[in-house]
């Protein structure tokens, strides 16, 4: 997790060993009671980040200490509900990925329409 400067609040996953920290950047690990997965969507969430940045102090190059960090009420329903709520954000997530891709498919179907239509070879969107 990034403890400095404008990614105050920004977090990782790292699955390799092996790795140094930098100061400023740190390690969160989830307890054997909690899904590392559920901790991750939580660490990632809007609320976290928004945390980290009120709380980080410093001035031009906002800090945030270890213990502003443990100060974060994570909350930890049991087991089964963590893997149904992960289950579900991961589901929704590939629902918006699928989404995103369908709509990169219908507008280069729309640029070739309108290409065909107005008898150009290639359309350049307007916002390019």
């Amino acid at each position: 997790m990034a403890m400095t400067g404008a990614t105050v609040g920004k977090v990782a996953t790292v699955k390799e060993d092996g790795y140094l920290l930098n100061q400023r950047v740190g390690v969160l690990r989830a307890k054997p009671t909690a899904l590392q997965s559920f901790v991750l969507h939580l660490l990632c969430s809007a609320a976290f980040y928004d945390f980290c940045q009120r709380t980080a102090g410093g001035g031009a190059q906002g800090n945030i200490a270890p213990r502003e960090i443990l100060e974060y009420s994570i909350p930890l329903p049991p087991l089964a509900t963590q893997q149904a709520i992960v289950a579900e954000i991961e589901a929704e997530q590939a629902l918006v990925a699928a989404n995103r891709e369908l709509i990169a498919r219908f507008e280069k179907k729309i640029q070739a329409t309108l290409a065909r239509v107005w008898g150009e070879s290639s359309v350049t969107p307007l916002d390019s």
